[in-house]
């Protein structure tokens, strides 16, 4: 009987390879709450606002058609889950959202 070994995966990756740390790092999100009628925001778009401008750390931009978020990276991620429970608690149907590291 011939036993087989499931092939091992060996990390080849050194420290000075590694990817930095996420949490030292400046971020933007942008998102979009829907529905969305223009000049009539709803709740949900209002609750979406509101948690993102709760925090004074963070840089915040509403425009047209999205709302820019910029500041460091543990604050955006988490300010990012705190915009998602208030729009969708609040009656979006959709949340789109792109985060970009600086």
């Amino acid at each position: 009987m011939v036993s087989e070994q499931a092939p091992t995966t060996e990390s080849t990756t050194t420290e000075s390879e590694a990817p930095a740390p996420l949490f030292d790092r400046r971020v933007t999100l942008e998102f979009t709450v829907e529905p969305f009628v223009d000049s009539h925001p709803g709740p949900h778009v209002q609750a979406a606002f509101t948690a993102a401008q709760a925090h004074s750390d963070l840089t915040v931009d509403i425009g047209p058609f999205g709302t820019m978020v910029s500041g460091p990276d543990e604050q955006v991620l988490k300010t990012t889950n705190e915009i998602l429970v208030a729009a969708f608690a609040n009656g979006a149907t959709r949340v789109s959202l792109q985060l970009t590291a600086d």
